[in-house]
This record gives C-alpha cells, structure tokens and sequence, in this order.
C-alpha cells in the first residue's frame, strides 16, 4: 500500500478541489490546511481543507484507501473528532476505495453503552471500482485521471485516453507529476513494460517519467521491501538456505497481497524456483500481472 498512498497523495495535492466536487456535488474547497493535527500523538492526514458544503462552513478529510479496512469508522471518528477540536468547525470526511479487496465497511461509527448511543459518526464512501472510467475521462476530472486504472470497464484503451487526456488539458506544471503517478498505476495493473510503451506510443517523454523522482520512489519502494525481508529472515537462517527461504516468503507476501490466493502451478514453480529465479522475481512482484509473472516461471498464460 505504501507506493499507492504516495502515488494519491500527490494527486490530492495537484487536485482535490476536482476531485470533491466531482465525488460530493455541493462541496467547495476554499484553502488548504496543515494536514498536522494538534494533539498528541501528532496526526498527519492524507489532505486537509477548509471549505463550505452547502453553504456551511466545514474542514475536509479527503482519504484514499487501497481495499477495504475494518477499522476505518473508528479512524475516520478520531481523525475527524481531533480536526473539529482544532478548526471549531464540522468534518466531512470522503473515503475514496481503489479496489474491491476485502469488505468495504458502512461509513458509520458507532459508541454504544448498552442500549444508549452516545456517539454516532458518519463519513462518505466512493467506491472508485464501481465509477466509469469512460465518465472521468469524458468529464476530464484531471485529478481522476490517473486511477483510471483502479475503475469499473477500465483497460489499457482507457489508460490511453486518460493519459491522452493528461497530456492535452493538465496545467502545464502538472503533467509530468500526473504521468508519473497514472504511468505507477498503470504498470501496477498491466506491468511497467506495457505501461511505457503506451507512453511512448502516445508521444509521451518517457525518459521523463521514468526520470521522476515520484516513479522512481513509488516503483522501487516494493522492490526494496521484498528484498529486505528476504535478506532479513536469511540473515536472521545464518546460511543461504535461509536467505533463499526469505526471498522465497517474500516473493509469496507481495504476490498474494496484490492477488489473493495464487494457483496451484504458480506456489508450486515458486516452490520449485533456485536463488537466481527466485532474485529474478522480486523485481517483477510489485509491478508485473499475474500474467508476466507466469511467464517468468515458465507456465501456460
């Protein structure tokens, strides 16, 4: 999750206005604020606005999650109860979901003691997997663009209108940024290879995206990650069957993590997989389909 939270927050910062008045019709950002709450311990959120929806005055939470999570209510309540004590002002908060995932909870919080409620608090959910990516790429919602890749009937014919679309109406300042985070999730989805060679089909600088120090950051971040838990655990084996145990578990963590439950052939050749292929793999895990993946492995797409 952590080159996604990286990748929306950029987005957030290049434009949230957009992006709530196309998910919230009557909400208006006026001016950004501190995402640092006060109090203790320090709280830093996604995004934080102050704004008006429907003519009153209020501060927005605007989060992005990946898939779903249980325990949002609970820290949507608290994020949000922390913001009102600060600003003396009500919240709104907006939760935009990426992918299907795990269960999506009610955007409701409840305090119950017995069969009185002494706190009830509510938020809004945006299911970005069930909006039509034709329709943010028609209403040219910039900052959407590039999460065409997370919503409902999107390809790699809609990646390519989006980005089509970055190119032509994003601010000048901002297209570099937007492509580099629309180019992530691109490759998230498809794999980095296909994502570049759209670009460049498009006449897009890849050299350039590749060159941003977002991509970069975003795209090595997993590559990182599994490598230091391989090295960890062999570290902690003292010997090369530990150390190939460890890439072995990692390769398995972030596969299952980006697709649930993997088939039987694939644990298998992962299983049967030497130290190089193994090395091989923790490269291709974070970014590659399921399909690449197999294809390094040598198994039938």
């Amino acid at each position: 999750m952590g080159e996604i939270d990286q990748g929306v927050k950029y987005l957030l910062q290049l434009d949230a206005e957009n992006m709530l008045a196309f998910a919230v019709p009557g909400l208006q950002v006026t001016e950004a604020l501190p995402p640092e709450v006060a109090a203790s311990p320090q709280l830093v959120l996604d995004t934080l606005y102050r704004g008006t929806y429907q003519g009153d005055l209020c501060v927005i939470n605007l989060e992005i999650q990946l898939r779903g999570d249980p325990d949002m209510p609970r820290r949507t309540y608290e994020y949000s109860s922390r913001v009102s004590t600060q600003y003396n002002l009500p919240v709104l908060t907006v939760v935009f979901w990426l992918e299907k995932g795990h269960a999506i909870p009610d955007p409701v919080y409840e305090q119950r003691l017995g069969h009185f409620t002494p706190i009830t608090w509510r938020y809004l959910n945006i299911k970005l997997f069930d909006i039509s990516a034709r329709d943010i790429i028609i209403k040219e919602v910039i900052g959407l663009l590039p999460l065409v890749p997370f919503m409902k009937g999107a390809d790699i014919n809609a990646v390519e209108e989006a980005a089509r679309v970055v190119k032509s109406k994003a601010p000048a300042q901002q297209i570099s940024d937007l492509e580099a985070v629309l180019a992530l999730f691109t490759a998230r989805q498809y794999g980095i290879d296909l994502a570049l060679d759209l670009f460049r089909r498009i006449g897009m600088n890849t050299e350039i995206i590749e060159q941003s120090p977002l991509f970069q950051m975003l795209t090595q971040k997993v590559v990182d990650q599994a490598k230091f838990e391989g090295k960890a655990e062999g570290k902690a084996e003292g010997k090369a069957e530990g150390r190939k145990a460890g890439v072995h578990n990692a390769v398995l963590a972030v596969l299952t993590s980006r697709f649930g439950q993997l088939d039987g052939d694939v644990l298998n050749a992962i299983d049967q997989a030497d130290e190089a292929r193994l090395n091989q793999l923790v490269n291709h895990v974070g970014i590659d389909t399921l399909a690449q993946i197999r294809q390094l492995l040598d198994l039938p797409v």
